[in-house]
């Protein structure tokens, strides 16, 4: 069963930044980079990107907040961030895509 931090509305299982040093919270260039992409494409009112990998960039956690969602299928959602990301995803080995519309 997964717990939801309601802070972060993120699973546990992806915060894990919360409980490390305040040094771990520094983003690294790559999730910079696509945060900025992404609010920019999507027009996001939230974007957080985590690399879940340990810092070698093989797999990204995303969550977007973003208007341009709404009444629209989550397939239909995660295929947008799919797109803003295509360069990113190649090379990749895994992305966990959560998406929402502002409440």
């Amino acid at each position: 069963k997964m717990f939801r931090l309601r802070a972060l509305g993120w699973p546990v299982a992806l915060t894990r930044r919360t409980f490390v040093s305040s040094t771990a919270l520094r983003k690294t260039t790559a999730e910079q980079q696509m945060e900025d992409k992404l609010k920019a494409a999507l027009d996001a009112t939230l974007v957080e990107v985590m690399d879940q990998s340990g810092g070698c960039g093989a797999q990204y956690a995303v969550r977007v907040v973003s208007e341009k969602f709404r009444g629209l299928s989550s397939l239909k959602q995660h295929r947008m961030v799919s797109a803003v990301l295509k360069e990113e995803v190649q090379d990749m080995h895994a992305i966990r895509i959560f998406t929402s519309e502002p409440e």
